[in-house]
Formats: C-alpha cells, sequence, structure tokens
C-alpha cells in the first residue's frame, strides 16, 4: 500500500522538547544516521541531517532494531521520506520492489533484497532510458533517490 494514501500521510510537526515513542530503528551504517518509526504511525523521524542535531534518543529499550546490513521496506521508506518531494507509487511484495516517483516525474524502482536501484527517465536525447545499478550501498540509495542522474560509476541502460 503506498504511503501517500491519505491514511498514511504523517504531517504531524513535533515541538522542541516535544517526546515522542517510537517502535522501530533502522542506522545507517554511512552515515551513523538513525530512523525512528512514530509508534503506532506509518511516519518517520531521524536524529541527523548531515551534522546537525535534530533530536536526542531519552532511551532506546522499547525500539526494535531493524537486521543490520540490509534493506527492508521500511529502510526505504524512510529513506525515501527525508527527500522532499518524494513519492511512492507502488509496493510489491513478490517481486520485491518498492517504486517512488519525483516531482520529475523520474521513477526510481528500488529492489530492496538485491540492493538493485532502476530509474527511468526521459532523456533530452535518447527519449525513455532506464538505468540500473546493482548492489548499492546505503550512500548509494540516498544519492539516487535525491538525484537519478547520479553516476556512481557502474550500472547498465536499457531503452525503452
Amino acid at each position: 500500500q503506498p504511503i501517500d494514501d491519505w491514511e498514511y500521510k504523517f504531517d504531524t510537526i513535533f515541538n522542541q522538547d516535544q517526546q515522542v515513542t517510537c517502535d522501530v530503528r533502522i542506522v545507517c551504517p554511512d552515515s551513523g544516521t538513525q530512523y525512528f518509526r512514530v509508534a503506532e504511525t506509518e511516519g518517520w523521524v531521524f536524529d541527523k541531517r548531515k551534522d546537525h542535531q535534530m533530536m536526542v534518543v531519552i532511551s532506546d529499550d522499547d525500539v526494535v532494531n531493524a537486521q543490520p546490513g540490509a534493506w527492508n521496506v521500511d529502510f526505504v521508506r524512510g529513506m525515501a521520506a527525508t527527500i522532499d518531494g518524494m513519492e511512492e507509487i507502488l509496493f510489491n511484495p513478490t517481486s520485491r520492489v518498492i517504486s517512488f516517483q519525483d516531482d520529475a516525474g523520474v521513477r526510481s524502482n528500488v529492489y530492496y533484497a538485491t540492493q538493485t536501484i532502476g530509474t527511468v527517465m526521459d532523456h533530452p536525447s535518447q527519449g525513455k532510458t532506464q538505468l540500473f545499478r546493482r548492489n548499492c550501498s546505503v550512500s548509494e540509495l540516498a544519492e539516487i533517490l535525491k538525484n537519478p542522474r547520479t553516476y556512481i560509476g557502474r550500472g547498465y541502460k536499457r531503452r525503452k
């Protein structure tokens, strides 16, 4: 179910010094940023953005850690939730793919089990193209979701 459906919208703004109860934590191994799912919601918060501290963890006794090193749906959704204009458009648990579309209409298909990211976009001279990048790191996932044209030194292209 796409998280952009109205029932999944999470537009709560937390006040400074407000305490928030979370139930799942995902740690980005590249940056050390911790992503927390707000309990009883589909919303996510994170502890820092770059070097700027966004929140302080008071206690983590009741927080379940997601499997380290592995991507899962919650982790990918958490990463995408930090990017303005990113909208979830498809989730297929059988194919283990979750898809997002940005404001420019570029689609990013994240195959979380294999850590493969496929981007679909209109190329100025080549028309509609797909670019696949395999075995991506967490930082590459974040960079590709922010800028789908990012060059990471590998990948293969298929013209539609």
